[in-house]
């Protein structure tokens, strides 16, 4: 079943587990500025409350609907993707179950991408942002997630070459247009989380990717994250990277099939770009 949304913004929302946190995400959402978005949610199995806390909220809230599951997906990735492929709006966002949306978060990342779509309405665009990182009691542990991670973003924002070795946008700040969804499906074998699979088409496309230097999330880190925030930075990086060097490894071949999908030649390339990203 296809759904379409009654606002230009549709914010979609994957969820497994999530009642511990999802109703401050959920309040976050309703304290925006900016109150024409429509909130699509689909859940991938819970046993635990939350689809509960989502019908509860659904009945009191007509900006959210929740998605009755085709079939459960199985991961993060493959959900957002199910919802990006059956969910109809002028431009989609991608929201996290465990984090917290500052309130200008909407108002300002949709400025950006009205602006974007005045000068170039054809082509693929997507907006991100920086985030807030913090512990699970929202306590914070580092004001950037670009400098904790490490994330060039003017850098990577530019420069297709520099996607194809390290990502850039983190999913929960990403904003898209319709022409960058059309260009991220089908999703392909390859892909390693939607959010880096979403920039790397709209980049391999011609299209433009703007990263915006602001926080708009607190982005929190607690025991079952599917991903988070990594220190790149001080000797306790270091010893943690030689600690497990056989992830490091399987993440990097992950990365270069990723980049041989979207046009990079060989393994020499691949090292020759995180070389220059690495001294950028």
């Amino acid at each position: 079943m296809k759904y379409k949304s009654p606002t230009p913004i549709a914010i979609l929302l994957a969820t497994y587990n999530g009642e511990k946190y999802i109703g401050e995400l959920l309040l976050s959402l309703q304290q925006q500025t900016m109150s024409e978005w429509t909130l699509f949610v689909q859940d991938d199995g819970s046993d635990d409350g939350t689809v509960h806390i989502l019908q509860n909220v659904a009945t009191r809230d007509g900006r959210v609907i929740v998605v009755e599951p085709e079939c459960y997906v199985g991961g993060a990735m493959r959900n957002f993707m199910s919802l990006l492929e059956r969910v109809e709006a002028d431009y989609y966002m991608f929201c996290d179950q465990d984090d917290v949306w500052l309130p200008e978060k909407i108002a300002l990342t949709y400025g950006a991408m009205q602006r974007l779509t005045s000068e170039r309405r054809e082509l693929p665009i997507a907006v991100c942002t920086d985030l807030v990182v913090v512990d699970a009691g929202l306590n914070p542990i580092s004001q950037s997630f670009w400098k904790m991670s490490d994330i060039k973003a003017a850098l990577l924002a530019g420069s297709l070459q520099m996607l194809y070795v390290h990502n850039l946008a983190t999913g929960c700040t990403l904003m898209i247009n319709h022409a960058a969804k059309v260009c991220s499906l089908p999703l392909d074998k390859v892909a390693m989380m939607h959010d880096s699979w979403i920039v790397l088409c709209v980049a391999a496309k011609g299209g433009v990717i703007e990263a915006l230097l602001e926080q708009t999330v607190l982005y929190r880190q607690h025991a079952a994250n599917v991903l988070g925030a990594e220190n790149h930075r001080g000797l306790g990086h270091v010893l943690a990277r030689l600690a497990s060097l056989r992830r490091v490894f399987r993440l990097n071949m992950a990365r270069y099939r990723l980049a041989r999908h979207f046009g990079l030649k060989s393994p020499f390339s691949y090292f020759y770009y995180k070389l220059r990203y690495a001294f950028s």
